[in-house]
């Protein structure tokens, strides 16, 4: 051998042991981030095969899943010399191409350069087969085993040296003409182990899931096929020629014999793109979640890159990532590669801007999949953030602020801009969908679509209307009194109060200085008060509160409302020494003259029915009682008042009198009173005063209006028992027979239906006492029960508005039964039974008939 010989074996001999310490170096690399790169396979077959193409034309691939097999088949273009070289060697001749055909309409993205090293996950020997050319155009057909199965540079070197002699002996001169059309070129890989079979599935499931996106990126393949014989499944992906909207990108899908569509709407060209997908139900779009989908694509995915800064799929052959192909480089240095990928970016903001103004349309939903623009949420370091943040992310924030694409919570479904809403905001999921459900019933306008309210809260940023405590507060701050909340929420009385408490109890899961600082809790007048203003009323007794009223400074406004739950507050209260010493502070003793007669009367009858506590809380004005009868009537009936005060007549009848005296026609001295007495047959005032309403003296103006709280004390639910209630003579002509259509039935229904259950359900919690599994249901305010197993009937009536008129047959029949009870509960307090001598007792019934 001489010198030369020698020369040129040292030189060969280098060159193999350097790419074999490159190849192995890769491949070790590889294999220790396997979880990492074992997908990235299927992505480097498929650029293999489209970057064979030096035409316009669309290819085939298909990938063939076996039990320890895959084989994956193209149509491109044949293998040139260069191709066998660096499928070989493993040197990529992409830049060299790319450089010869800087004219060519397509340009390179990878071609068995490192890339297709991750192929090797699968197995370290493949079986390459196809076609290739000799200088004169003579077709060649080759097969081939690249095996690079070897634990030391020396073992891969003697395997790359057999590999490239088993290739040379491999050609033979082909006679037929290559179509194109068919898929000449063949990569067999066999799985031996369990490592590989699941590096295989994780690759063709990944290949599943984001193929669409690809062909609609990468126009050259005509359709790919998977043909998985482990699972019996065959799909086949095409891209229709057809564009949905203009920009809506129709992928077909067949999955054996079922057929579908994946739309991909789509901006841009083939140097830059962004795309999205959506679905259509109805003629509509519904815009799907992009979370598990890689952001960036240089034709084909970057596995890695889920979490990039960017709310939409970006896609560019220019775009310049690094050799893991998992994140594209953005520091502050002026490299060439870094000032094209942000110069891509930028670029990209534009065609954003543009798809934005398209989806305004009320036909696209679910936009807040495309929204994320917070870069705490995505995964890149320090310096990229710096500058995506600045650069990036705040135009897009414009952009997202000038579009109109929420969707109100309303049937309009005519989307709007963000400031015209309002976002819950609170800490946790339940929180918000509870903050919202109060909401709207407050004012629904400014909501979102109840469904929307997580994805908005997942991206929302500091310049949104953020539905918190503090708006929710200053917006009840606004209704200012009950009947706002009433005519706002429309609610009935009560049920304003129960949603007030409702609310508050909701606040004060908060913090109560909300309380302190904007006006929530009714008072006793019904306007809303800050807590601060307000006392927890424990005096428990009304006329006393109406005298601080009828003296000038009316203590209903200071005390909580007494159906407003205070168990939550920390609030001071006022006893009936408090409000005893304010009437005391308010009394005018030098001048009896200048009180009000409602202030009298009011003080009158306190005293006479409250004798005792009048001695102990009032004393000086308890014995200014003849002086107070006095000075409020007129000369010519004080002898007469004095006169029936005498006579033992209760302070219930002063209102009486009043009456009485203007109608003269009734009574005209004191000494009739007896006589009518006698031919009436009654022995008291009361019974005469019964007699008098019952015979429909009482005028007009003395009648009682009829409204629902009087339909609860009848216990009628529909017009036809209204009607026959108003039937009655001792009924008819105590209230003002008005239309029976403008009442809330269903109200009532609600209200004795919360009656008879809870009561029902009080009684099944004494003691074994009454027994309610059997219970017969015989009115809707009568059942039968058992009590100490013997029945009973049962007469359940609600006592909201502090009387009840019994009327109904079932109620008069089960009152003539031996074993009856009648319960009442007012929807606050624990349910009552009213005994007979309890009854006589807070009626002051002390004569009757027998």
């Amino acid at each position: 051998m001489g010198f030369a010989e020698e020369f040129s074996k040292g030189v060969q001999e280098t060159l193999y042991s350097g790419m074999a310490s490159h190849m192995l170096t890769n491949l070790n690399n590889l294999e220790n981030l396997r979880t990492k790169n074992s997908t990235r396979w299927v992505w480097e077959l498929l650029q293999n095969a489209k970057d064979t193409l030096t035409s316009n034309r669309k290819i085939n691939a298909e990938f063939t899943v076996n039990k320890d097999t895959l084989i994956f088949k193209h149509s491109g273009d044949i293998f040139s010399k260069k191709d066998l070289n660096s499928i070989v060697f493993q040197t990529s001749s992409k830049d060299d191409e790319n450089d010869e055909t800087q004219e060519s309409q397509i340009k390179k993205t990878g071609k068995f350069g490192t890339g297709f090293l991750t192929t090797n996950l699968l197995s370290k020997k493949i079986k390459v087969q196809g076609y290739t050319l000799n200088k004169d155009q003579a077709s060649y057909s080759f097969k081939c085993l690249i095996d690079r199965d070897a634990n030391t540079k020396k073992e891969l070197i003697k395997k790359l040296m057999n590999t490239h002699n088993l290739l040379k002996k491999s050609f033979k001169q082909y006679e037929k003409k290559i179509h194109l059309a068919q898929l000449n070129t063949r990569f067999t890989y066999p799985l031996f182990s369990p490592l590989e079979k699941q590096t295989c599935e994780d690759g063709i499931e990944e290949l599943t899931k984001l193929i669409p996106y690809v062909l609609s990126f990468v126009p050259h393949f005509k359709e790919i096929k998977i043909i998985n014989n482990t699972t019996g499944i065959t799909s086949t992906f095409s891209l229709s020629e057809e564009l949905e909207d203009d920009f809506i990108h129709v992928i077909k899908k067949k999955k054996n014999n079922e057929y579908s569509k994946v739309l991909i709407a789509k901006l841009g060209n083939d140097k830059l793109s962004i795309a999205c997908e959506m679905e259509k139900i109805n003629q509509e779009y519904y815009l799907k979640n992009l979370n598990k989908i890689p952001k960036l694509f240089v034709n084909y995915p970057l596995i890695g890159t889920e979490k990039f800064p960017f709310p939409l799929l970006l896609n560019s052959p220019n775009l310049n990532p690094n050799e893991s192909r998992n994140e594209i480089f953005l520091g502050s240095l002026d490299r060439p590669d870094i000032i094209e990928n942000k110069e891509i970016l930028l670029s990209a903001i534009e065609l954003i801007e543009e798809l934005f103004f398209k989806l305004e349309s009320n036909k696209f939903h679910n936009l807040f999949y495309i929204c994320q623009t917070d870069p705490d949420k995505f995964k890149t370091d320090e310096l990229d953030r710096k500058w995506i943040s600045g650069n990036i992310l705040e135009k897009l924030r414009r952009i997202i602020s000038d579009s109109k694409i929420i969707e109100p919570n309303d049937n309009t479904n005519e989307k709007k801009k963000f400031e015209d809403f309002y976002f819950p905001s609170l800490p946790s999921k339940i929180l918000r969908e509870e903050i919202w459900k109060i909401y709207e019933q407050i004012s629904s306008d400014y909501l979102i679509k109840r469904d929307h309210i997580e994805n908005w809260y997942k991206i929302m940023w500091d310049e949104w209307d953020k539905l918190n405590y503090s708006e929710l507060c200053s917006q009840i701050n606004e209704l200012q009194d009950l009947n706002k909340v009433q005519d706002v929420l429309e609610l009935q009385k009560e049920e304003a109060i129960l949603w007030l408490n409702k609310t508050v109890k909701f606040i004060l899961q908060d913090s109560i200085s909300h309380l302190h600082n904007y006006r929530m809790v009714p008072n006793q007048i019904g306007d809303l008060k800050k807590i601060t203003d307000l006392f927890h009323d424990t005096i428990n007794d009304e006329a006393l509160v109406n005298i601080t009223e009828a003296l000038g400074n009316d203590w209903k406004e200071i005390l909580v409302h007494k159906y407003f739950d205070t168990s939550l507050l920390k609030l001071n209260v006022k006893t009936i020494d408090d409000v005893t010493d304010e009437i005391r502070r308010l009394f005018p003793f030098d001048s009896l003259e200048n009180m009000t007669k409602d202030a009298v009367l009011l003080i009158i009858d306190w005293i006479k029915e409250n004798r005792k506590n009048a001695r102990n809380y009032l004393p000086k004005i308890e014995k200014l009682e003849n002086s107070l009868i006095m000075s409020s009537m007129p000369e010519d009936q004080k002898e007469l008042l004095i006169q029936l005060y005498e006579r033992g007549i209760t302070p219930k009848t002063v209102e009486l009198f009043d009456r009485i005296r203007s109608n003269p026609h009734i009574i005209d001295e004191v000494e009739d009173l007896q006589q009518l007495y006698e031919k009436y047959g009654v022995s008291n005032i009361y019974e005469l005063e019964g007699l008098i309403n019952s015979n429909g003296i009482l005028t007009q103006d003395q009648k009682e209006e009829i409204t629902n709280e009087i339909l609860i004390r009848f216990g009628v639910t529909n017009k036809e028992e209204l009607d026959a209630v108003l039937g009655l003579e001792y009924i008819k002509n105590k209230f003002v027979h008005v239309s029976t259509g403008n009442f809330d039935y269903s109200f009532v229904e609600r209200i004795l239906d919360r009656a008879m259950e809870r009561i029902l359900n009080y009684l099944s919690e004494q003691n074994k006492v009454y027994d309610i599994e059997d219970k017969k249901i015989i009115a809707k305010t009568v059942a039968i029960i058992k009590k100490h197993d013997e029945e009973i009937h049962l007469i359940a009536r609600p006592s909201d508005f502090g009387k009840v008129i019994i009327h109904f047959e079932e109620e008069l029949a089960a009152l003539d039964q031996p074993n009856m009870e009648l319960w009442v509960q007012n929807g606050e307090e624990d349910p009552e039974r009213l005994t007979l001598g309890e009854i006589l007792r807070r009626n002051g019934i002390t004569k009757f008939e027998v």
